[in-house]
């Protein structure tokens, strides 16, 4: 039978696909898994290696630039990327597999280990170069199953949620039998990587990682849609069902130009209220004194924060602090026009 090696080989020409083998895929067998951008750079790192995921022999290189010429990465720094890194080293991996013959649990690291030269320190490049870890590289050998990912979808999206279902639902877009594929509440956090203690009630874990995810999918990928259909056991919902439907031509036509545009106002342009932020009669402005815990602020504030630990996580009237410093340094009006972008921005760490 084909392998996720063959196939990805077969389609290493094309730019848009990356071949990740089920395992990895599918959730369920990551332990430790990476947040939204780790999660991004790891697939990037995939695709550069092609069919050398199955090798944890096999030396890999690849430039800060290169990561950062990546549409839907961030404008990442020497340091930030060496945080994603550390990430990605401490992501783990187990599935079954055999020992002497005997079926046996293999754990592992998804890399062996990695190196990061500072030594074009005068050009503000860096060169990274990694070891892909045992257990990840047997997985791409023997696993006969994978999902082709569309690589601009899943690097446009900004949760890790949505990156994680979408790579999950990606495995299943191939079946020709069915469409849905039904889920127990575990095991759709463990396809999700809700983190231990997260979302423990389900109406949280709707509400803040299931709900979203899919919404965000359904606004960004170009070829599907996914639904989620819920059903209880007495008053408790015990089993999700998600489903997915192609999108008609027209529909994709649209939705693959929508991946080509900026990113900024994305979300409102596909809702149609565009034209509502950009209207000067309707222009933010960002509260000069006091706490921003209202509206556009605080959502905006709560998304960049959604996939950091709760250790990393930047309060919220410090950071609207820092903001107004950081305003009145660069000479931005707290009325600019694009303001709540430039908040977005600030609280993601890409304008520090």
């Amino acid at each position: 039978m084909t392998t996720t090696i063959e196939v990805a080989r077969d389609r290493a020409g094309r730019s848009d696909e990356i071949i990740v083998p089920k395992e990895v895929a599918r959730g369920v067998y990551i332990h430790n898994p990476p947040g939204a951008e780790a999660l991004k750079l790891l697939l990037i790192m995939i695709k550069r290696s092609g069919d050398g995921i199955a090798s944890h022999g096999q030396r890999n290189d690849m430039r800060l630039a290169d990561f950062k010429a990546e549409p839907g990465m961030r404008n990442h720094t020497r340091r930030t990327i060496s945080d994603l890194l550390i990430e990605i080293a401490t992501t783990a991996i187990q599935f079954e597999d055999e020992l002497d013959g005997e079926p046996a649990r293999l754990i592992g690291g998804m890399v062996s280990h990695l190196f990061v030269d500072d030594r074009h320190e005068d050009t503000g490049d860096l060169l990274v170069t990694w070891w892909w870890g045992y257990a990840f590289a047997r997985t791409a050998e023997i696993s006969q199953q994978w999902a082709v990912v569309d690589k601009q979808t899943a690097l446009a999206m900004r949760s890790r949620y949505a990156i994680a279902l979408f790579i999950h639902a990606s495995s299943l877009f191939r079946k020709q039998k069915t469409n849905r594929q039904e889920f127990d509440i575990e095991h759709l956090r463990k396809v999700l990587g809700v983190p231990d203690g997260a979302h423990s009630q389900f109406r949280h874990l709707k509400r803040k990682a299931i709900e979203p995810a899919i919404a965000e999918i359904n606004r960004t990928s170009p070829n599907y849609e996914l639904a989620a259909t819920y059903h209880k056991t007495g008053r408790a919902v015990t089993l999700v069902t998600i489903s997915w439907t192609e999108k008609p031509p027209a529909q994709k036509a649209e939705a693959r130009a929508e991946l080509d545009r900026h990113s900024a106002g994305r979300k409102h342009r596909q809702a149609g209220t565009a034209e509502r932020i950009s209207d000067p009669q309707q222009r933010l402005k960002f509260p000069e004194s006091g706490n921003a815990r209202f509206g556009v602020w605080q959502e905006k504030h709560r998304e960049a924060n959604r996939d950091r630990s709760r250790e990393k996580v930047k309060d919220l009237n410090m950071t609207a602090t820092a903001f107004r410093e950081w305003c009145g340094k660069k000479a931005i009006p707290l009325d600019h026009p694009n303001i709540a972008n430039i908040w977005q921005k600030f609280c993601d760490g890409d304008t520090l």
